[in-house]
This record gives C-alpha cells, structure tokens and sequence, in this order.
C-alpha cells in the first residue's frame, strides 16, 4: 500500500515536470504527438521498474523501452539548443532595436534643425550638435573647453548660475525658459531652452539641453506689439469711445475712453464680449434691448449707425451714437466692425440746453469773441440788407472803414495780451458811439466796421466820423500803461459811390489807406482817383522790396548850424530813393508803406549803418567832429533786439557813440512810456544822444516828458512857417523853448527859410537850427564840399 502511494507520488511528481517541460513553447513545436505520448511512456514504465510495477506499453507504437529512453533524451537536448537560440536570437534583436535607435539619435543629433548640447554639474561643455555651433558661432572643439556661461550674457550669469544649481537638485525633472546666448561674433540671440538633469548608470550627473532660435520670432512679437502699442496710444488719445468687435462679439481692441465704462476688475480683461462692456449684459443685443450693429453690418456688409444706450462703470446711464463700420481682416474677408461713439446724453437729456447750444453755436459762427461784435459774415449779411433798404428808401447808407494807427507796434512790444485788452476797450467806445440801428463789426486784427444807415445828407457822414474819432482820443488804461491810439477812417457811400456791397468795403477800405498816407488819425471819404492811387501803391510796394538790393536807395545830408555863430555843428541823415524808371521818389511818397509792410526794419538799419560809416570816414579824413542824426521809424523802434542792432552797427562801423544822435517821435514815446524810456536809457547810457523829432505835434504828456532820458527837442518846421505872422505858432515855439531849458535841454528849429524866422528864433534863446536857410538837403559829394568849405 506505502509503495503504491509513493509511487503514484513520484508518477505525479515526474509527470507534473514533463508537464511542466512540455509547456515550453519550443518544446511543442519541436515535438510530435508521437513524441509527447513516448515521453509520458517513458516516465511511467521508468517509475513502474524502480518500484517493482510492471506496466504494459502498447505494442501498436512500434517502439522499444530503449528507443523511448533515446528519443526522450533526445528531445531533452533539442529542447534545450532551441530553447538557447531562441535566447540568443532575442538578444540579438534587442541589440538591433539599440543600434537603429542608436543610428536614429546620432542622425537626429548631427543633421537636426535644433540646437542640442550637453554639460556637467559645473557648466562645463561635454557635447554640442553641428546646429547649435552654427547659432552660437563656436566650433565644437572650442565648445569643449568652455561652459555655459561663456555663452551668457553678463547680465543673464548669476541667472543661469542660480538655475544651475537649483536644477541639480531635480534631477530627471525638465525645465523650460527663454534664454539670451551670445554668440563669438559678440552679437546675441534668443532661445527657447528646454533641458533636463540626467543620472548615468555609473552615477554621473550631466544635463542636456535643446535650443530652438526664435530670435526672429521675437523680434516679430515685438514689432507686433509696438505696433499694438502705438495703435493703443493713438486711440486712446481720441476722447470718444472706440471699440474692434469680432464676429463671435469678443472685443479685439478698446481705447481708454471705452473702458472708462468698466468696473476696475473688468478692465483689461481677456475675452471680454461687447455687450459685457456696453451694457453689462450676459447675452448679445437684439431687438428686445438694442439693435446690433454687429449683426447688421455682418448682413450688409455696410457703415451704419445706431443709437444706443451703455450703463457705466458708477451705474450711470448714457446715451451713445455709435458708427459701426466694417472690420476686414488681411485677406479681405469682413471679420467685424469697429464701432465709435458719441455721447448724445447731454444734448437728448433737455432740449432747453440743445437750443441753448444751437443758439451759442450761430452766435460763435457770426460774432468775433474777443469783442463780442458781428464778425465779417454777419456784417456782410448786415451790408446786403441795408444796400437794399436804401435802393428803396431814398435815404444814404455810408460804411466806415476804421483801421488803429501803429497798433501792430502795441502788440508786438506789449503782447497780445495788452493787445486784445486794447481793442476790447476800443469795441466799447465805439459801441457806445453807434445808433441801435447801426451796425459796428470787427473783421479781423485791428479793423472795426461801421454801417450807419438812414442817411438824409451826406453832411452827416463827416459829424458821425469826427464823433468816433474824438472817442479814441483820451488814452486807454491797461496794466498801468496809459496807451493813445489813433483810427484812419475810409468811408464809402450808397448809391453814390456804389449798390454793390462787396465794393463798398473794398472803396472804404482804399480810402482808409488813403488817410493812412495822410498821416493817420483822419478819415477820407472815396473817389475815384484812390483806385489808380491804390494799384500805384501796390506796384511801388513790389519795387519797394528790390530796392535795397538792387542799392537805389541814397543818403542825403542836410547841415544843422548854430544860429549864434552860424558854425556847422552837424548834420540830418535824410534818405532818398533813386528808382531808375520813376525817377526820384520823396520819402513821403515811401515811408509809410515801408512802415506799413515791415520793409522798414531793413531800410532803418541800411540808413544807420551808411550814416555812421559816412561820419567816421569824414572824422578820419581830418574834417571838424560833429554829430550825425538818424531818424528811428516806429516800426523799427519797436523791432525786438532794436538795441543789439544799433550797437552791431557801431562796433562794425567803428563810431564813437557821443556823435550819433537818434531822432524819435514824439507819438512813439507815448505808446508805451515804460518801455521806451527802458530803451532810451540804455541808449543813453552808451553815449547816443536823443533828440525829440516835431516836437510839439503830439499829445505828450509833461509829466512823462521829463522821464525821459533827452539831449534836444527839435521844433517842427509847422510852427517855423508861420512863426512871424501866426501868433499861436509863435506862442507854442516859445513854449516848447522854455520847456526844453527848463529841462536843461537844447533846441533845434527845422524848416528855418526866412531871416525873420532865424531872427525870432535867435531872440528866443533857440540853439541850433535846420532849413533852406541854410542849405537843403546835400548828396554826399555836395556836403563834402561844404565841410571843406567850413575848415
């Protein structure tokens, strides 16, 4: 019983590891069923002798004990050298697998487009890829005896020095981040590095990197942004809301103006929709609350506008004009709208407030602001409608034509600023002067019109202009400044002169030049003859402008004597223009335009300088010394840097100071007193000498007089002329005579021509004197002869 048992164990047991062996794979295909079977055979007739057991193999197999135990054995080794190929061809295959990936890396390495290179835990180069030498400039024999920070920027080192060791504590953990290599050439580029941190199987540590350059990338998302930036900046200066929508509602681009109605959380914000920033509202407009513009110009592919109503950040309603028009992207397909606004919340809110607005605007549009008078086109208007009346009524319409004398030379020494409050002051004087049923205008700088309608004679005309003269007279107060201001008057008169508004204005306006050349503070009435007067004007302004260059101009000199003992005690620089077609023109007939149109500033100059160099040269010739006076235009006077031409002129013509006397007007001084005297005490100061021309034809004031800082008065040649049979031109002589030596001034007589005019004058105590008397006004060659004459 014990053996049957131990045998059936040990049967179980053999069987169990054929089985065992049988369930190779190669075993079982390289086996037979007839084999399978003799190798169970075989364990069971095997196991039966050892204990005594004597099985019965069937016969029908045709095989021996003997031939079962060979070919068992034999099927154990078979077993055993396939099962050893099997292994080895495994292994050959996986050596494959490694070469092809190993082949596959170095092609990948050598030949990629990426940069790709490796280095150890303290920066030190160990391999680089032909691509990334090509960005970085360096060959890989150079790599290798660098590290990584050579290829750094200074500025990026102690960066890369603290990713260095953070990444050495992560290892097997990639990283990403953009990095700056400078390159051996000393130029730089930009990176994407992506890295890793990688442990070998003998414990080494080495990392390795791959580049991509997107150094143009960059430098394109930097121009994009510029470019947005500079497209934020110019539509954020716009005041109005301004707003690019695409086609699914998300707001591309808003101006600051546009999120002004955000709260502070919402600005800014990415995928922010249009109807989120508008409204505050979750779904997109439609007709239940506000017409979309979007969908509309989507449909139509069209500008169109829409009135809409936006709730702002406070919870304030507003009501917006919006514009929307078509939004097309680059290749011409419509892909949104850009929308602007105005708000119209003001404007709907009260209607009283619209008027009101309309109201200011006809008002702005027909009035001049600075004075509040009709501008030109309301006078123009006011013209046309008077032109008419008096075509019906029988009754004149005269128009006035006023223009300030010498009120550029206010403004240009005062400012605008005492400017305007000067003709501010002048638009109420002569508002308080007119009729309601007058019109006064003002169309521009200094000029003021005046239409004076339901005119029974003409006589009246001259009263009217008279009246407003005498109102400009007194002076003006403005910043402490007491300023007097003269008008020239044009007047022009309907249905005598003309029907046609337009000419009116324009006869008016040749006639107020006409009382310009007259002197100023006049007014004359227009003939016929101003026209041919005005284009002789115009032509010799254009002949006016050449005539320095081209040196037509000529000094003449005219002799000032002692009238005690008839010694020549100098002389008056008189210019002369000596046109080669017109012959020689008086200045009169030039002076004035020259004022006018500015020329003067160049003629003033050209006069001083000549005059100087005349009188050194006659000093350095050995001739008496005496002094040269010079007239100071108004113009010129007034000039910024008056002062620093005058002292250019001596210091390039070499004349002592002490023998130049400048003659100015009395009118000039009293323009701006503070400023004039400012200028002559520096004149003073260097030694010029001042003198007063035609003293006494001005409305100085005496207390100011005496301020300022004077060598001589000179008496104009007015009062001389009828000094002997005019008692009140004698009176007034022999005042201003007293008046200079009150002042410790002395006294210069012009226009003497008559012996009873220089006995007069002698006995009156005056010094010096001028006139034909003496001698008229001599061409250079022609005084020459004289200061010969005087040694």
């Amino acid at each position: 019983m014990v053996t049957i048992t131990i045998l059936t164990i040990s049967s179980f047991l053999l069987l169990t590891a054929f089985y065992v062996l049988l369930s190779d794979a190669s075993i079982r295909k390289a086996g037979s069923k007839q084999l399978a079977i003799a190798a169970c055979l075989i364990v069971l007739v095997v196991s039966g002798q050892f204990f005594g057991i004597d099985f019965h193999v069937p016969f029908a197999l045709g095989f021996s004990l003997a031939h079962l135990v060979i070919l068992s054995a034999s099927a154990l080794f078979l077993s055993a050298v396939l099962r050893l190929r099997q292994q080895s061809h495994k292994a050959q295959q996986q050596q494959d697998k490694q070469d092809r990936y190993l082949e596959q890396f170095t092609a990948f390495f050598e030949h990629g487009g990426v940069g790709m290179y490796s280095y150890d835990i303290t920066g030190a180069m160990l391999r680089a890829n032909p691509a990334f030498c090509q960005m970085i400039g360096y060959s890989s024999s150079e790599l290798k005896d660098m590290s990584i920070f050579d290829f750094s920027i200074p500025e990026e080192r102690p960066g890369t020095e603290q990713r260095l060791k953070l990444f050495r504590e992560k290892i097997n953990d990639p990283c990403n981040f953009e990095k700056t290599y400078l390159r051996k050439d000393g130029s730089t580029l930009i990176g994407h590095f992506t890295g890793k941190w990688i442990q070998s199987k003998d414990g080494s540590i080495y990392a390795v990197a791959l580049v991509e350059d997107i150094t143009e990338h960059k430098k394109a998302d930097m121009a994009v942004l510029k470019e947005r930036s500079f497209l934020q900046t110019v539509i954020d200066s716009v005041k109005d809301p301004i707003i690019a929508i695409s086609k699914n509602y998300r707001v591309i681009l808003a101006n600051q103006a546009a999120q002004e109605n955000l709260s502070d959380g919402q600005r800014n914000a990415e995928g922010l929709l249009c109807h989120q920033l508008c409204h505050g509202l979750d779904e997109p407009c439609s007709s239940e609350h506000y017409e979309c513009p979007l969908k509309e110009v989507l449909r139509t592919g069209k500008e169109m506008k829409v009135i809409h109503e936006h709730r702002r950040a406070d919870g304030q309603q507003r009501i917006y004009e919006i514009k929307a028009s078509p939004l097309y992207d680059e290749n011409n397909i419509l892909d949104g709208i850009v929308e602007s606004s105005r708000d119209l919340t003001d404007i709907l809110n009260s209607e009283a407030e619209l008027d009101e607005k309309k109201k200011h605007l006809h008002y702005v549009t027909t009035h001049d602001l600075l004075t509040n008078l009709p501008n030109r086109e309301l006078f123009f208007d006011r013209l046309e409608r008077a032109t008419l009346k008096t075509s019906r009524s029988g009754c004149f319409t005269a128009l006035l034509f006023i223009d300030l004398d010498r009120f550029k030379n206010i403004n240009d020494s005062l400012g605008h600023k005492v400017g305007d409050q000067l003709l501010q002051q002048v638009a109420e004087r002569l508002r308080k002067s007119v009729r309601k049923t007058d019109t006064l205008a003002r169309i521009g700088g200094d000029e003021f019109l005046i239409i004076v309608e339901d005119l029974a004679q003409l006589t009246h005309v001259d009263i009217i202009a008279r009246n407003f003269i005498s109102r400009l007279l007194p002076p003006f107060k403005i910043d402490g400044n007491e300023l007097f201001i003269t008008p020239s008057m044009g007047i022009s008169v309907t249905p005598s002169d003309t029907d046609s508004p337009k000419e009116m204005l324009s006869f008016a306006e040749v006639a107020m030049y006409q009382a310009k050349e007259l002197g100023g503070n006049k007014y004359q009435f227009y003939t016929a003859a101003m026209n041919t007067r005005t284009k002789n004007r115009i032509q010799l302004e254009g002949h006016l402008r050449k005539a320095i260059s081209q040196n037509q101009f000529a000094l003449y000199y005219q002799p000032q004597f002692d009238l005690q003992s008839g010694a020549l005690i100098g002389c008056e620089a008189l210019i002369r223009w000596q046109h080669p077609e017109m012959g020689l023109i008086p200045p009169n007939d030039f002076i004035p335009l020259a004022e006018e149109t500015g020329v003067i500033i160049e003629i003033g100059e050209w006069v001083l300088k000549t005059a100087c160099l005349k009188n050194k040269q006659w000093h350095n010739d050995g001739h008496e010394r005496f002094r040269t006076a010079v007239n100071i235009s108004v113009r010129q006077f007034r000039e910024p840097g008056f002062l620093e031409m005058v002292e250019r002129v001596l210091d390039e013509t070499g004349m002592e100071p002490q023998w130049l006397e400048l003659e100015i007007t009395e009118s000039l001084l009293m323009e701006d007193i503070d400023g004039a005297i400012a200028i002559l005490a520096r004149l003073k100061g260097k030694g010029i000498h001042i003198a007063i021309d035609d003293f006494g034809t001005g409305y100085s004031s005496l207390s100011y007089l005496k301020r300022f800082p004077l060598s001589h008065l000179k008496i104009d040649r007015s009062f001389v002329r009828d000094i002997v049979t005019d008692e009140n031109d004698a009176s007034i002589t022999m005042a201003v005579i007293a008046l200079a030596h009150s002042m410790n001034l002395k006294v210069i007589a012009e226009g003497i021509e008559t012996k009873e005019q220089l006995d007069f004058l002698t006995r009156k105590g005056c010094e010096f004197g001028q006139g034909y008397l003496y001698s008229p006004p001599l061409p250079e060659e022609q005084f020459l002869t004289l200061l010969q004459q005087q040694r």
